[in-house]
């Protein structure tokens, strides 16, 4: 629950997209492209302790400046006085601790709806799975801390993010699969599918839209089309789904409504498809406070 007492109160954080926020008063400026950095990190862990010494490594990799931790001290000054709260970012036990709970950033509200969407499909509710989710995909503005997205210190949960956000994207398909939207997906998936080959799950909906549409040849040339280039990039044979949808595609027969995807524990960022089969699940958490079970 939110709180209005909280030493962050009132600050709103903006990660799916460029780093902002806003108070009461409007939009913040954040300050230099180093202070900038400093806070997104403190967002990739709200309401964690993280220590000068890796906040240092952060902002400045292997070469510190000598000023290095006088620096911090300064941006953490000028972030408080930017977003008009004394102790949104606290200093103890040798490190920083921001104050923000997850309704007040975007990629925590984000993991909410998923959950949200992904329960009521499990649920039997693809209208409002595809509501849901439709709400959570909206608030994506562009790539998570766009400019900042190739930080070292970054990379890790920009990765984790898209990862979360593509899989959101195949559920809230799925679901507009279960309600008969097959048509008018077709050339939204014909995109993902370009943009992301090695997805399988991606191709598996593309199969089954076509195949539903009346388009049985091209349903198959889609498959023929993922096949050669798993083999050609991977070594590999398509996985069970897609080979499941293309043995019922050649015997006319009809595809059971889909099941949610299963949603596992924590786990690193996602590897290199380099050699592996890329997974279509996800573990869906934005920091310590935005994990969905």
């Amino acid at each position: 629950m939110l709180s209005d007492h909280h030493p962050g109160a009132g600050v709103r954080f903006h990660i799916l997209g460029p780093l902002a926020a806003r108070t009461e008063e409007g939009p913040v400026e954040l300050g230099t492209n180093k202070q900038r950095l400093l806070l997104a990190v403190l967002l990739c862990r709200p309401g964690k302790i993280l220590s000068t010494e890796s906040l240092t490594y952060a902002l400045w990799g292997e070469k510190p400046p000598p000023s290095a931790a006088s620096n911090i001290r300064l941006y953490v000054h000028r972030l408080r006085r930017a977003l008009g709260r004394d102790r949104i970012v606290t200093q103890g036990g040798a490190g920083y601790r921001l104050h923000a709970q997850p309704p007040e950033i975007d990629a925590h509200r984000f993991a909410d709806l998923v959950r949200d969407g992904h329960a009521a499909f499990g649920a039997g509710d693809p209208h409002r799975a595809s509501q849901r989710l439709r709400s959570a995909l909206s608030l994506w503005r562009d790539r998570p801390f766009t400019g900042m997205e190739d930080e070292p210190a970054l990379q890790p949960e920009v990765d984790r993010m898209e990862e979360i956000r593509l899989s959101a994207v195949e559920l809230r398909l799925d679901a507009d699969l279960a309600l008969g939207r097959n048509a008018e997906l077709i050339p939204e998936l014909v995109g993902l599918v370009a943009e992301h080959p090695l997805r399988e799950h991606l191709h598996a909906q593309l199969m089954l839209a076509l195949y539903r549409s009346g388009r049985q040849a091209e349903a198959l040339d889609a498959y023929h089309r993922i096949r050669r280039h798993l083999v050609r990039e991977l070594g590999l044979e398509p996985g069970s789904e897609l080979r499941a949808v293309e043995a019922t595609i050649l015997s006319g027969g009809s595809f059971p409504s889909p099941r949610p995807p299963s949603f596992p524990g924590p786990r690193p960022p996602t590897e290199s498809h380099q050699g592996k089969r890329p997974s279509h699940s996800v573990d869906i958490r934005v920091g310590s406070p935005g994990r969905v079970q």
